[in-house]
């Protein structure tokens, strides 16, 4: 069966996996058979987990990139990193899938901020890298309508933790705490971050 390739082509889904266990696989296997359906990619029949051989010890970033088939699978420890000041700018791009082309994501860096919160009609939306939260009154909320609908945005949904909601740059006055969110970083709270308008 012959797939029609769009534009979009090729995604991919990055999984962490620790001791050689992979996280919360099923959340990216549901994405990725989205994908591929959205896209009418039927003759896709993979399950991730057969592609995962990383090392029994440690933490680990598997990433897979994908189209028609699995086209690429890389294994690397996982490495942390610092977020602390966030810039919040203003653009219409759109990434509903998560496609391997990140150009106009990376195209909104702005020097001396660890990351960027994307905007969009003055409704906050997604970092570059993660989903975000914000805790107002005893509450997290998320996005109601993110750039991507990261995995681990849908787990924290589904039990309860988070509430969507729609989040503009007063919402970030009233709240008390602000969180970013995806795979490989689980529900990070930062203390004190510093998010900025650009």
């Amino acid at each position: 069966m012959k797939c029609v390739k769009k534009s979009i082509f090729p995604c991919f889904e990055t999984i962490k996996v620790i001791d050689g266990v992979p996280c919360n696989i099923e959340y990216h296997q549901k994405r990725f058979e989205k994908t591929t359906r959205d896209f009418d990619c039927y003759c896709v029949d993979k399950k991730l987990r057969d592609f995962i051989d990383a090392p029994k010890n440690g933490v680990f970033r598997v990433k897979i990139e994908y189209s028609d088939d699995i086209l690429n699978v890389t294994c690397r420890p996982y490495e942390k990193r610092v977020f602390q000041k966030f810039a919040i700018v203003e653009s219409d791009i759109k990434y509903g899938y998560k496609a391997c082309d990140r150009k106009d994501i990376d195209a909104l860096f702005c020097e001396g901020f660890d990351d960027v919160i994307i905007m969009q009609n003055t409704i906050l939306k997604d970092t570059s890298i993660a989903n975000i939260a914000l805790h107002v009154k005893g509450v997290w909320y998320t996005p109601k309508q993110p750039l991507l609908k990261g995995t681990t945005r849908q787990r924290l949904l589904e039990n309860g933790f988070l509430v969507e909601a729609d989040l503009d740059e007063a919402s970030i006055k009233k709240a008390d705490n602000f969180a970013i969110m995806n795979a490989l970083i689980g529900f990070l709270p930062i203390e004190n971050a510093l998010i900025k308008r650009i």
